[in-house]
Protein backbone atom coordinates (compact mmCIF):
# COMPACT_ATOMS: atom_id res chain seq x y z
CA UNK A 1 0.00 0.00 0.00
CA UNK A 2 1.37 3.38 -1.07
CA UNK A 3 2.50 5.36 1.88
CA UNK A 4 -0.13 7.88 3.61
CA UNK A 5 0.48 11.42 5.21
CA UNK A 6 -0.72 10.80 9.20
CA UNK A 7 -3.23 13.78 8.54
CA UNK A 8 -4.49 12.66 5.34
CA UNK A 9 -6.02 9.28 7.09
CA UNK A 10 -9.43 9.11 4.53
CA UNK A 11 -12.64 7.89 6.52
CA UNK A 12 -12.74 4.70 4.59
CA UNK A 13 -9.66 3.22 5.27
CA UNK A 14 -11.08 3.09 9.34
CA UNK A 15 -13.50 0.09 8.35
CA UNK A 16 -10.81 -1.79 6.54
CA UNK A 17 -8.68 -4.19 9.38
CA UNK A 18 -6.05 -4.18 6.14
CA UNK A 19 -6.12 -0.87 4.74
CA UNK A 20 -6.18 0.79 8.66
CA UNK A 21 -3.40 -1.60 10.34
CA UNK A 22 -0.95 -0.90 7.49
CA UNK A 23 -1.73 2.51 7.77
CA UNK A 24 -0.66 2.47 11.60
CA UNK A 25 2.71 -0.41 10.56
CA UNK A 26 3.70 2.28 7.95
CA UNK A 27 2.89 5.42 10.19
CA UNK A 28 4.59 4.48 13.31
CA UNK A 29 8.15 4.46 12.85
CA UNK A 30 7.69 8.47 11.87
CA UNK A 31 5.00 9.59 13.84
CA UNK A 32 4.25 10.12 17.49
CA UNK A 33 0.83 9.02 19.04
CA UNK A 34 -0.73 11.94 19.17
CA UNK A 35 0.11 12.51 15.66
CA UNK A 36 -1.69 9.20 14.80
CA UNK A 37 -4.65 9.98 17.49
CA UNK A 38 -5.18 13.31 15.29
CA UNK A 39 -5.17 11.64 12.29
CA UNK A 40 -8.54 9.59 12.80
CA UNK A 41 -11.22 11.76 11.25
CA UNK A 42 -14.85 11.84 12.96
CA UNK A 43 -15.86 10.98 16.18
CA UNK A 44 -18.45 7.92 15.44
CA UNK A 45 -18.13 4.69 17.00
CA UNK A 46 -15.45 3.48 14.33
CA UNK A 47 -13.23 6.42 14.47
CA UNK A 48 -13.36 6.31 18.77
CA UNK A 49 -12.58 2.77 18.08
CA UNK A 50 -9.87 3.36 16.21
CA UNK A 51 -7.88 5.72 18.80
CA UNK A 52 -8.38 3.00 21.21
CA UNK A 53 -6.56 0.89 18.89
CA UNK A 54 -3.90 3.33 18.82
CA UNK A 55 -3.47 4.59 22.47
CA UNK A 56 -2.69 0.62 23.32
CA UNK A 57 -0.88 -0.12 19.94
CA UNK A 58 1.85 2.66 21.24
CA UNK A 59 3.28 3.29 24.59
CA UNK A 60 3.23 6.68 25.16
CA UNK A 61 -0.50 7.54 25.78
CA UNK A 62 -1.07 8.45 29.16
CA UNK A 63 -3.21 5.36 31.31
CA UNK A 64 -5.98 7.74 31.57
CA UNK A 65 -6.63 8.35 28.15
CA UNK A 66 -6.59 4.95 27.22
CA UNK A 67 -9.18 4.44 29.83
CA UNK A 68 -10.85 7.31 28.72
CA UNK A 69 -10.84 6.18 25.04
CA UNK A 70 -11.79 2.27 26.21
CA UNK A 71 -14.90 3.98 28.18
CA UNK A 72 -16.01 5.99 25.14
CA UNK A 73 -16.10 2.70 23.04
CA UNK A 74 -17.48 0.58 25.82
CA UNK A 75 -20.56 2.65 25.73
CA UNK A 76 -20.83 3.11 21.40
CA UNK A 77 -24.32 2.34 19.88
CA UNK A 78 -22.56 0.29 17.38
CA UNK A 79 -22.03 -3.33 19.32
CA UNK A 80 -18.70 -4.44 16.98
CA UNK A 81 -17.13 -1.39 18.98
CA UNK A 82 -18.54 -1.97 22.62
CA UNK A 83 -17.38 -5.65 21.96
CA UNK A 84 -14.06 -4.99 20.70
CA UNK A 85 -14.03 -2.66 24.20
CA UNK A 86 -14.61 -5.70 26.17
CA UNK A 87 -12.32 -7.90 24.78
CA UNK A 88 -9.73 -5.31 24.90
CA UNK A 89 -10.09 -5.02 28.83
CA UNK A 90 -9.51 -8.72 29.09
CA UNK A 91 -6.44 -8.75 26.89
CA UNK A 92 -4.79 -6.13 28.74
CA UNK A 93 -6.32 -7.58 31.96
CA UNK A 94 -8.42 -4.75 33.29
CA UNK A 95 -11.51 -6.24 33.72
CA UNK A 96 -11.61 -5.20 36.91
CA UNK A 97 -12.09 -1.66 35.76
CA UNK A 98 -15.52 -3.01 33.97
CA UNK A 99 -18.11 -2.26 36.84
CA UNK A 100 -16.15 1.67 37.02
CA UNK A 101 -16.27 2.45 33.07
CA UNK A 102 -19.85 0.99 32.72
CA UNK A 103 -21.49 1.98 35.71
CA UNK A 104 -23.99 -0.86 35.39
CA UNK A 105 -22.47 -4.18 36.34
CA UNK A 106 -21.28 -5.47 39.78
CA UNK A 107 -17.79 -7.01 39.94
CA UNK A 108 -17.34 -9.68 37.44
CA UNK A 109 -15.25 -12.78 38.23
CA UNK A 110 -13.12 -13.74 35.15
CA UNK A 111 -15.18 -16.59 34.13
CA UNK A 112 -18.14 -14.50 34.58
CA UNK A 113 -16.84 -12.17 32.06
CA UNK A 114 -15.85 -14.93 29.83
CA UNK A 115 -19.26 -15.45 29.30
CA UNK A 116 -20.29 -12.10 28.38
CA UNK A 117 -17.22 -12.68 25.36
CA UNK A 118 -18.24 -15.87 24.32
CA UNK A 119 -21.69 -14.34 23.68
CA UNK A 120 -20.34 -11.10 21.78
CA UNK A 121 -18.52 -13.52 19.93
CA UNK A 122 -22.14 -15.48 18.87
CA UNK A 123 -23.69 -11.87 17.78
CA UNK A 124 -20.69 -10.64 15.76
CA UNK A 125 -20.37 -14.10 14.08
CA UNK A 126 -23.96 -13.33 12.64
CA UNK A 127 -22.11 -10.39 10.75
CA UNK A 128 -19.81 -11.06 8.32
CA UNK A 129 -18.12 -7.55 6.96
CA UNK A 130 -14.66 -7.44 7.64
CA UNK A 131 -14.89 -5.19 10.81
CA UNK A 132 -17.12 -7.46 12.50
CA UNK A 133 -14.75 -10.41 11.53
CA UNK A 134 -12.19 -8.50 13.28
CA UNK A 135 -13.81 -7.66 16.45
CA UNK A 136 -14.70 -11.61 16.52
CA UNK A 137 -10.60 -11.96 16.21
CA UNK A 138 -10.22 -9.63 19.07
CA UNK A 139 -12.90 -11.06 21.17
CA UNK A 140 -11.56 -14.89 20.75
CA UNK A 141 -8.15 -12.86 21.93
CA UNK A 142 -9.78 -11.50 24.83
CA UNK A 143 -11.56 -14.62 25.69
CA UNK A 144 -7.46 -16.10 25.44
CA UNK A 145 -6.28 -13.99 27.40
CA UNK A 146 -8.83 -15.22 30.44
CA UNK A 147 -8.28 -18.69 30.05
CA UNK A 148 -4.34 -17.98 30.57
CA UNK A 149 -5.27 -16.15 33.70
CA UNK A 150 -6.87 -19.10 35.26
CA UNK A 151 -4.39 -21.83 33.75
CA UNK A 152 -6.68 -23.37 31.33
CA UNK A 153 -3.73 -23.43 28.67
CA UNK A 154 -5.50 -25.38 26.48
CA UNK A 155 -8.56 -23.48 26.03
CA UNK A 156 -6.33 -20.62 25.17
CA UNK A 157 -3.85 -21.91 23.04
CA UNK A 158 -7.77 -22.59 20.91
CA UNK A 159 -9.05 -19.45 21.35
CA UNK A 160 -5.83 -17.70 20.30
CA UNK A 161 -5.66 -20.14 17.34
CA UNK A 162 -9.10 -19.45 16.13
CA UNK A 163 -8.32 -15.65 16.83
CA UNK A 164 -5.51 -15.92 14.69
CA UNK A 165 -7.40 -17.60 11.94
CA UNK A 166 -9.94 -14.61 11.90
CA UNK A 167 -7.34 -12.20 11.80
CA UNK A 168 -5.36 -12.96 8.97
CA UNK A 169 -9.17 -13.62 7.32
CA UNK A 170 -9.12 -10.03 6.64
CA UNK A 171 -5.31 -9.17 6.68
CA UNK A 172 -5.69 -7.79 9.88
CA UNK A 173 -1.80 -7.83 10.22
CA UNK A 174 -1.48 -5.86 13.72
CA UNK A 175 -4.00 -8.11 15.49
CA UNK A 176 -1.89 -10.83 13.79
CA UNK A 177 1.30 -9.81 16.13
CA UNK A 178 -1.19 -9.34 19.09
CA UNK A 179 -1.93 -13.10 19.10
CA UNK A 180 1.34 -14.36 18.26
CA UNK A 181 2.33 -12.60 21.31
CA UNK A 182 -0.45 -14.19 23.78
CA UNK A 183 0.74 -17.47 22.39
CA UNK A 184 3.94 -16.59 23.16
CA UNK A 185 2.95 -16.04 26.67
CA UNK A 186 0.69 -18.98 26.31
CA UNK A 187 3.75 -21.41 25.80
CA UNK A 188 5.81 -19.54 28.51
CA UNK A 189 2.92 -20.97 31.11
CA UNK A 190 2.50 -23.94 29.77
CA UNK A 191 6.74 -24.06 30.18
CA UNK A 192 7.46 -24.51 26.15
CA UNK A 193 10.10 -22.01 26.30
CA UNK A 194 12.11 -23.35 23.23
CA UNK A 195 8.39 -22.74 21.57
CA UNK A 196 8.56 -19.18 23.33
CA UNK A 197 12.12 -18.32 21.79
CA UNK A 198 11.20 -19.27 18.30
CA UNK A 199 7.88 -18.02 17.83
CA UNK A 200 9.47 -14.65 19.37
CA UNK A 201 12.04 -14.61 16.90
CA UNK A 202 9.35 -14.83 14.36
CA UNK A 203 7.26 -12.01 15.88
CA UNK A 204 9.61 -9.32 15.11
CA UNK A 205 7.72 -7.52 11.91
CA UNK A 206 6.69 -4.24 11.69
CA UNK A 207 3.35 -4.94 12.19
CA UNK A 208 3.98 -6.16 15.92
CA UNK A 209 2.92 -3.40 18.58
CA UNK A 210 5.84 -2.03 20.18
CA UNK A 211 4.06 -3.00 23.80
CA UNK A 212 4.18 -6.50 22.73
CA UNK A 213 7.49 -6.21 21.51
CA UNK A 214 8.89 -5.44 24.63
CA UNK A 215 6.69 -8.33 26.15
CA UNK A 216 7.76 -10.56 23.58
CA UNK A 217 11.63 -9.37 24.23
CA UNK A 218 10.08 -9.94 28.59
CA UNK A 219 8.84 -13.18 27.91
CA UNK A 220 12.00 -14.36 25.85
CA UNK A 221 14.43 -13.57 29.16
CA UNK A 222 12.16 -15.55 31.09
CA UNK A 223 12.13 -18.73 28.92
CA UNK A 224 16.31 -17.79 28.55
CA UNK A 225 16.43 -18.32 32.50
CA UNK A 226 14.34 -20.87 33.16
CA UNK A 227 16.41 -22.89 30.52
CA UNK A 228 19.79 -21.79 32.65
CA UNK A 229 20.73 -19.30 29.58
CA UNK A 230 20.42 -16.65 32.93
CA UNK A 231 23.22 -14.14 31.62
CA UNK A 232 21.89 -13.89 28.03
CA UNK A 233 18.77 -13.18 30.26
CA UNK A 234 20.26 -10.79 32.13
CA UNK A 235 21.99 -8.64 29.25
CA UNK A 236 19.00 -9.01 27.18
CA UNK A 237 16.38 -7.26 29.97
CA UNK A 238 19.16 -4.74 31.05
CA UNK A 239 19.24 -3.41 27.61
CA UNK A 240 15.92 -3.05 28.05
CA UNK A 241 15.74 -1.40 31.51
CA UNK A 242 18.36 0.90 30.33
CA UNK A 243 15.75 2.55 27.52
CA UNK A 244 13.19 2.03 29.92
CA UNK A 245 14.50 3.26 33.35
CA UNK A 246 12.44 2.73 36.70
CA UNK A 247 11.01 5.88 37.26
CA UNK A 248 8.90 7.02 40.89
CA UNK A 249 5.39 5.87 38.79
CA UNK A 250 6.34 3.06 35.94
CA UNK A 251 4.25 2.06 33.73
CA UNK A 252 3.19 -1.51 33.11
CA UNK A 253 5.95 -2.75 30.80
CA UNK A 254 8.55 -0.77 32.14
CA UNK A 255 7.71 -2.58 35.95
CA UNK A 256 7.47 -5.71 34.00
CA UNK A 257 10.93 -5.21 32.98
CA UNK A 258 12.50 -4.08 36.18
CA UNK A 259 10.93 -6.59 38.18
CA UNK A 260 11.66 -9.48 35.70
CA UNK A 261 15.21 -8.40 35.77
CA UNK A 262 15.42 -8.28 39.49
CA UNK A 263 13.39 -11.81 39.99
CA UNK A 264 15.90 -13.82 37.61
CA UNK A 265 19.18 -12.09 39.75
CA UNK A 266 18.03 -13.28 42.97
CA UNK A 267 17.05 -16.54 41.30
CA UNK A 268 20.49 -17.10 40.49
CA UNK A 269 22.24 -15.72 43.40
CA UNK A 270 23.74 -12.71 40.93
CA UNK A 271 22.08 -9.80 42.04
CA UNK A 272 18.82 -7.96 42.38
CA UNK A 273 19.58 -6.80 46.21
CA UNK A 274 20.70 -3.11 44.71
CA UNK A 275 17.01 -1.29 44.80
CA UNK A 276 13.78 -1.90 46.34
CA UNK A 277 11.52 -4.59 45.64
CA UNK A 278 9.19 -3.88 42.32
CA UNK A 279 6.09 -3.64 44.27
CA UNK A 280 3.41 -1.92 42.09
CA UNK A 281 2.26 -4.21 38.96
CA UNK A 282 4.18 -7.30 39.77
CA UNK A 283 2.25 -9.62 42.41
CA UNK A 284 5.00 -11.79 43.10
CA UNK A 285 6.80 -9.42 44.36
CA UNK A 286 7.33 -10.87 47.94
CA UNK A 287 9.31 -14.15 46.31
CA UNK A 288 11.68 -11.63 45.32
CA UNK A 289 11.49 -10.29 48.90
CA UNK A 290 11.92 -13.99 50.27
CA UNK A 291 14.97 -14.96 48.17
CA UNK A 292 16.34 -11.28 49.70
CA UNK A 293 16.47 -13.09 52.96
CA UNK A 294 18.57 -16.11 51.59
CA UNK A 295 21.09 -14.06 49.66
CA UNK A 296 21.43 -11.90 52.99
CA UNK A 297 21.66 -14.97 55.42
CA UNK A 298 24.62 -16.66 52.76
CA UNK A 299 26.38 -13.23 52.72
CA UNK A 300 27.25 -13.46 56.38
CA UNK A 301 30.06 -15.90 57.60
CA UNK A 302 29.79 -19.34 59.10
CA UNK A 303 32.31 -18.76 61.69
CA UNK A 304 30.85 -18.03 65.05
CA UNK A 305 27.55 -18.76 66.91
CA UNK A 306 26.86 -15.06 66.70
CA UNK A 307 27.22 -14.99 63.08
CA UNK A 308 25.11 -18.64 62.74
CA UNK A 309 22.36 -17.07 64.48
CA UNK A 310 22.14 -13.86 62.24
CA UNK A 311 22.25 -16.56 59.06
CA UNK A 312 19.22 -18.42 60.72
CA UNK A 313 17.17 -15.43 61.44
CA UNK A 314 17.39 -14.70 57.35
CA UNK A 315 16.43 -18.14 56.33
CA UNK A 316 13.80 -18.11 59.50
CA UNK A 317 12.43 -14.84 58.08
CA UNK A 318 11.98 -16.20 54.39
CA UNK A 319 10.87 -19.32 55.56
CA UNK A 320 8.10 -17.14 57.25
CA UNK A 321 7.37 -14.61 53.97
CA UNK A 322 6.67 -17.77 51.56
CA UNK A 323 4.21 -19.21 54.61
CA UNK A 324 1.81 -15.74 55.07
CA UNK A 325 1.59 -15.07 51.13
CA UNK A 326 -0.06 -17.15 48.52
CA UNK A 327 1.19 -17.46 45.36
CA UNK A 328 -0.82 -16.84 42.45
CA UNK A 329 -0.18 -19.31 39.72
CA UNK A 330 1.79 -22.84 39.72
CA UNK A 331 5.56 -21.85 38.96
CA UNK A 332 5.35 -18.78 42.09
CA UNK A 333 3.72 -21.76 44.81
CA UNK A 334 6.84 -23.93 43.59
CA UNK A 335 8.98 -21.13 44.11
CA UNK A 336 7.40 -20.68 47.58
CA UNK A 337 7.42 -24.09 48.41
CA UNK A 338 11.45 -24.60 47.09
CA UNK A 339 12.24 -21.19 49.28
CA UNK A 340 10.52 -22.88 51.95
CA UNK A 341 11.93 -26.16 52.36
CA UNK A 342 15.24 -24.51 51.93
CA UNK A 343 15.20 -22.29 54.43
CA UNK A 344 14.38 -25.31 56.44
CA UNK A 345 17.02 -27.50 55.60
CA UNK A 346 19.24 -24.66 56.19
CA UNK A 347 18.51 -24.75 59.63
CA UNK A 348 18.82 -28.13 60.54
CA UNK A 349 15.36 -28.93 59.85
CA UNK A 350 15.14 -31.59 57.74
CA UNK A 351 12.29 -33.52 58.85
CA UNK A 352 10.40 -29.73 57.69
CA UNK A 353 11.65 -29.68 54.43
CA UNK A 354 10.65 -33.46 53.62
CA UNK A 355 6.96 -32.62 54.63
CA UNK A 356 7.12 -29.48 52.47
CA UNK A 357 8.50 -31.33 49.55
CA UNK A 358 6.01 -34.32 50.29
CA UNK A 359 3.46 -31.34 49.82
CA UNK A 360 3.96 -30.19 46.38
CA UNK A 361 2.44 -31.18 43.01
CA UNK A 362 5.25 -31.87 39.96
CA UNK A 363 6.90 -28.87 38.32
CA UNK A 364 6.10 -28.90 34.42
CA UNK A 365 8.42 -30.74 32.49
CA UNK A 366 10.39 -27.68 30.64
CA UNK A 367 11.01 -25.91 34.11
CA UNK A 368 14.50 -26.78 33.83
CA UNK A 369 15.46 -24.67 36.72
CA UNK A 370 12.38 -25.70 39.42
CA UNK A 371 13.05 -29.32 37.98
CA UNK A 372 16.84 -28.79 39.23
CA UNK A 373 16.27 -27.13 42.18
CA UNK A 374 13.69 -29.51 43.61
CA UNK A 375 16.08 -32.30 42.46
CA UNK A 376 18.96 -30.91 44.21
CA UNK A 377 17.47 -30.33 47.66
CA UNK A 378 16.08 -34.23 47.85
CA UNK A 379 19.41 -35.15 46.79
CA UNK A 380 21.10 -32.79 49.78
CA UNK A 381 18.54 -34.14 51.68
CA UNK A 382 19.45 -37.92 50.97
CA UNK A 383 23.30 -37.08 52.36
CA UNK A 384 22.15 -35.70 55.84
CA UNK A 385 22.79 -37.74 58.48
CA UNK A 386 19.10 -37.64 59.78
CA UNK A 387 17.91 -39.55 57.48
CA UNK A 388 19.64 -42.62 56.83
CA UNK A 389 16.60 -44.35 55.01
CA UNK A 390 16.75 -41.79 52.07
CA UNK A 391 18.53 -43.24 48.53
CA UNK A 392 20.76 -40.55 46.78
CA UNK A 393 20.05 -42.65 43.76
CA UNK A 394 16.55 -41.59 42.88
CA UNK A 395 17.65 -37.83 42.49
CA UNK A 396 20.95 -38.26 41.42
CA UNK A 397 19.16 -40.27 38.63
CA UNK A 398 16.66 -37.60 38.07
CA UNK A 399 19.40 -34.69 37.92
CA UNK A 400 20.98 -37.07 35.28
CA UNK A 401 17.47 -37.04 33.06
CA UNK A 402 16.96 -33.72 33.46
CA UNK A 403 20.76 -32.60 32.43
CA UNK A 404 20.72 -35.27 29.32
CA UNK A 405 17.02 -33.55 28.14
CA UNK A 406 18.88 -29.75 28.66
CA UNK A 407 21.10 -31.33 25.92
CA UNK A 408 18.24 -31.27 23.48
CA UNK A 409 17.19 -28.00 23.80
CA UNK A 410 18.77 -25.73 21.76
CA UNK A 411 18.50 -22.50 23.58
CA UNK A 412 19.09 -24.19 27.15
CA UNK A 413 22.73 -23.94 28.76
CA UNK A 414 23.78 -27.53 30.88
CA UNK A 415 26.58 -25.36 32.32
CA UNK A 416 24.21 -22.10 33.27
CA UNK A 417 21.57 -24.78 35.20
CA UNK A 418 25.09 -26.89 36.57
CA UNK A 419 25.74 -23.52 37.99
CA UNK A 420 22.22 -22.55 39.73
CA UNK A 421 22.89 -26.15 41.26
CA UNK A 422 26.05 -25.27 42.50
CA UNK A 423 25.41 -21.65 44.12
CA UNK A 424 22.19 -22.73 46.09
CA UNK A 425 22.82 -26.87 45.98
CA UNK A 426 26.68 -27.15 46.46
CA UNK A 427 26.83 -30.22 48.52
CA UNK A 428 24.62 -32.23 45.90
CA UNK A 429 26.42 -30.62 42.71
CA UNK A 430 29.92 -32.04 44.47
CA UNK A 431 28.16 -35.55 44.87
CA UNK A 432 27.50 -35.63 41.22
CA UNK A 433 31.02 -34.53 40.44
CA UNK A 434 32.38 -37.35 42.53
CA UNK A 435 29.84 -40.05 41.63
CA UNK A 436 30.45 -42.81 39.14
CA UNK A 437 30.07 -41.78 35.65
CA UNK A 438 30.33 -37.80 37.17
CA UNK A 439 28.71 -35.32 35.23
CA UNK A 440 31.09 -32.73 33.71
CA UNK A 441 29.37 -29.56 33.98
CA UNK A 442 29.19 -29.76 38.14
CA UNK A 443 32.79 -30.11 37.91
CA UNK A 444 34.15 -26.93 40.08
CA UNK A 445 32.02 -27.98 42.44
CA UNK A 446 34.84 -30.24 43.86
CA UNK A 447 36.36 -26.85 44.80
CA UNK A 448 34.11 -27.00 47.75
CA UNK A 449 35.53 -30.54 49.39
CA UNK A 450 37.87 -30.38 51.69
CA UNK A 451 40.92 -32.04 50.68
CA UNK A 452 42.71 -32.70 54.20
CA UNK A 453 45.90 -34.51 55.57
CA UNK A 454 49.65 -33.19 55.97
CA UNK A 455 48.16 -30.24 53.96
CA UNK A 456 44.41 -28.91 53.80
CA UNK A 457 42.85 -26.62 51.24
CA UNK A 458 39.44 -25.67 49.88
CA UNK A 459 38.57 -23.43 47.04
CA UNK A 460 42.64 -23.90 46.22
CA UNK A 461 43.23 -21.89 49.46
CA UNK A 462 45.53 -23.28 52.17
CA UNK A 463 43.78 -23.56 55.54
CA UNK A 464 45.77 -24.07 58.87
CA UNK A 465 44.54 -27.02 60.60
CA UNK A 466 42.41 -25.33 63.55
CA UNK A 467 40.27 -23.53 61.39
CA UNK A 468 39.90 -27.29 58.80
CA UNK A 469 38.43 -29.17 61.97
CA UNK A 470 35.66 -26.07 62.62
CA UNK A 471 34.81 -26.51 59.16
CA UNK A 472 34.50 -30.20 58.84
CA UNK A 473 32.16 -30.21 61.93
CA UNK A 474 30.54 -27.35 60.50
CA UNK A 475 29.67 -29.25 57.23
CA UNK A 476 28.12 -31.95 59.59
CA UNK A 477 25.35 -28.58 60.78
CA UNK A 478 27.11 -30.31 64.69
CA UNK A 479 27.30 -25.84 64.98
CA UNK A 480 23.32 -26.15 64.70
CA UNK A 481 23.21 -27.96 67.75
CA UNK A 482 22.28 -26.55 70.87
CA UNK A 483 24.82 -25.53 73.41
CA UNK A 484 27.55 -27.15 70.87
CA UNK A 485 30.75 -24.63 70.91
CA UNK A 486 33.01 -23.67 67.89
CA UNK A 487 35.33 -21.36 68.85
CA UNK A 488 38.79 -22.56 67.31
CA UNK A 489 41.83 -23.03 69.92
CA UNK A 490 44.42 -20.82 67.38
CA UNK A 491 41.38 -18.44 65.44
CA UNK A 492 44.23 -15.78 65.26
CA UNK A 493 46.32 -17.68 62.69
CA UNK A 494 43.07 -17.82 61.01
CA UNK A 495 41.11 -14.93 60.54
CA UNK A 496 42.83 -14.19 57.26
CA UNK A 497 41.92 -17.93 55.99
CA UNK A 498 38.44 -17.37 57.41
CA UNK A 499 37.61 -13.63 55.65
CA UNK A 500 38.94 -15.29 52.37
CA UNK A 501 36.22 -17.50 51.94
CA UNK A 502 34.07 -14.47 51.65
CA UNK A 503 33.34 -13.75 47.87
CA UNK A 504 31.19 -12.35 45.45
CA UNK A 505 28.63 -14.46 43.29
CA UNK A 506 27.79 -11.91 40.63
CA UNK A 507 27.30 -8.92 42.75
CA UNK A 508 25.93 -10.62 45.55
CA UNK A 509 28.54 -11.09 49.12
CA UNK A 510 28.95 -15.31 49.34
CA UNK A 511 30.11 -16.60 52.20
CA UNK A 512 31.45 -19.98 50.18
CA UNK A 513 30.54 -23.35 51.64
CA UNK A 514 32.64 -26.41 52.57
CA UNK A 515 32.02 -29.74 52.49
CA UNK A 516 34.21 -32.91 53.85
CA UNK A 517 34.72 -35.80 52.33
CA UNK A 518 32.99 -37.98 54.16
CA UNK A 519 29.16 -36.64 53.43
CA UNK A 520 30.29 -38.02 49.63
CA UNK A 521 31.01 -41.17 50.87
CA UNK A 522 28.50 -41.58 53.11
CA UNK A 523 25.62 -40.70 50.18
CA UNK A 524 27.62 -43.50 48.09
CA UNK A 525 27.62 -46.15 50.58
CA UNK A 526 24.07 -45.38 50.85
CA UNK A 527 23.51 -46.92 46.72
CA UNK A 528 23.29 -50.30 47.15
CA UNK A 529 26.08 -50.68 43.97
CA UNK A 530 29.73 -52.12 43.57
CA UNK A 531 30.45 -49.38 41.62
CA UNK A 532 29.45 -46.63 44.23
CA UNK A 533 31.20 -48.36 47.17
CA UNK A 534 34.65 -48.34 45.06
CA UNK A 535 34.25 -44.87 44.13
CA UNK A 536 34.11 -43.93 48.06
CA UNK A 537 37.02 -45.82 48.39
CA UNK A 538 39.17 -43.85 45.62
CA UNK A 539 37.66 -40.66 47.38
CA UNK A 540 38.31 -41.32 50.56
CA UNK A 541 42.64 -41.74 49.53
CA UNK A 542 42.39 -38.57 47.37
CA UNK A 543 40.02 -36.21 49.83
CA UNK A 544 41.10 -37.93 53.35
CA UNK A 545 38.47 -36.68 56.74
CA UNK A 546 40.61 -36.20 59.12
CA UNK A 547 43.65 -33.09 58.75
CA UNK A 548 46.77 -33.65 60.51
CA UNK A 549 47.67 -31.66 63.38
CA UNK A 550 51.15 -31.01 65.75
CA UNK A 551 49.26 -29.11 67.88
CA UNK A 552 46.34 -30.25 70.14
CA UNK A 553 42.82 -28.83 69.27
CA UNK A 554 39.94 -29.54 71.10
CA UNK A 555 37.68 -30.29 68.07
CA UNK A 556 40.21 -33.15 66.88
CA UNK A 557 38.85 -36.15 68.73
CA UNK A 558 35.29 -35.71 67.47
CA UNK A 559 36.72 -35.50 63.61
CA UNK A 560 39.06 -38.20 64.43
CA UNK A 561 36.00 -40.28 65.69
CA UNK A 562 33.91 -39.33 62.25
CA UNK A 563 37.63 -40.31 60.24
CA UNK A 564 36.91 -43.67 62.82
CA UNK A 565 33.38 -44.13 61.38
CA UNK A 566 33.73 -43.50 57.81
CA UNK A 567 36.20 -46.08 57.70
CA UNK A 568 34.78 -48.65 59.45
CA UNK A 569 31.40 -48.27 57.06
CA UNK A 570 34.06 -48.29 53.96
CA UNK A 571 35.52 -51.75 55.49
CA UNK A 572 31.49 -52.84 55.56
CA UNK A 573 31.76 -53.06 59.80
CA UNK A 574 29.25 -50.47 60.22
CA UNK A 575 25.88 -50.22 58.40
CA UNK A 576 24.32 -46.87 57.25
CA UNK A 577 22.22 -46.53 60.32
CA UNK A 578 24.97 -47.57 62.83
CA UNK A 579 27.21 -44.51 60.97
CA UNK A 580 24.42 -42.22 61.16
CA UNK A 581 23.51 -43.03 64.57
CA UNK A 582 27.57 -42.90 66.00
CA UNK A 583 27.96 -39.62 63.86
CA UNK A 584 24.86 -38.23 65.45
CA UNK A 585 25.96 -39.30 69.22
CA UNK A 586 29.12 -37.40 68.74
Amino acid sequence: MPRIAARALKPTILLSPEHFQDWFANQRQTQSSTTLLEAVPGNDDIARCRRMCIAYWTLHPPASLRLELIQDCLHARDSRVSCYAMAYLAYWRMIDEYPTLTGTQPYLESSQYCYFLEANARCLQLDNSDFAIEALAVTRLGIASLCLLDEDYEKALHQASEALFWAKEVKANILVGQIRSLLISIHLAKADLETVINLASENSSNYVPEIDVLYQQVFTALALAQLGSSQRAISQLERLAETYPLLSEPDDITACIHACLQQIKVTYALGGLDSGVVRDHHPDYWIVEAYHYLLQAEGIPRISSKYVASRMAFYQRALEHCQKHTAVDHRTSLQSAWISAYSALRQGQTAVALNTLSQISTPLSGWFDLRLLFAGLRLELALSLKHPNLSPLEPENELRQLMKEVEGVKPASSQGLADLLIRWHPLAAAYLALCPEPLVPFKKATQAVLRVGYSNAVYNLSLPPSFTYELILRSFDFDLRQGQGFVASDPGSSRNKRLALMSKNGEVDYWQPSFSAALILYGLMKVDQKAYHVQADVIYKSYGVVPFATASYRLIPMVESIDLFTKKLLAGEFGIKEYTQHCLDL
